[in-house]
């Protein structure tokens, strides 16, 4: 993030524009799946309180990645779609909302996967060790 920010913008927008040709349609399909997958895992142990919350709280979480995207996100792609190949107007805001909701993206699925893993992991661990 910190290197594009510096960019100049018909470089920034020429880049935006031209290096993730197929990670829309690829990463819909990925963190799609990934949410589907989680809240499939959800239902399937929802009778286990220890691995249903952090499962739901990783899916809601996992939501709020996609809504955080089409709100944010998405509208600025379209922006840089629709003004190609010239720099859009707004440029600025465009481009800080841009690259902070990724962070912000970024950092939600970095919590989410911890959230599901440690949840996952934890049962294992105290069993294994009240075993000891």
């Amino acid at each position: 993030m910190a290197p594009k920010l510096g960019y100049p913008p018909e470089l920034y927008t020429r880049l935006n524009t031209s290096l993730y040709p197929f990670f829309g349609t690829v990463g819909a399909v990925v963190e799609v799946g990934a949410l589907l997958t989680s809240v499939a895992l959800a239902i399937l142990v929802r009778r286990n309180r220890a691995l249903f919350v952090p499962v739901s709280v990783s899916s809601v979480i996992q939501g709020l990645v996609l809504l955080l995207w089409f709100v944010v996100v998405s509208p600025v792609n379209d922006a840089f779609i629709s003004a190609r190949p010239r720099v859009p107007p707004g440029f600025p805001g465009l481009r800080t909302s841009w690259e902070t909701g990724h962070a912000i993206d970024a950092a939600l699925l970095l919590v989410a996967l911890v959230v599901l893993v440690t949840g996952l992991v934890r049962p294992s661990l105290a069993a294994k060790a009240s075993k000891t």
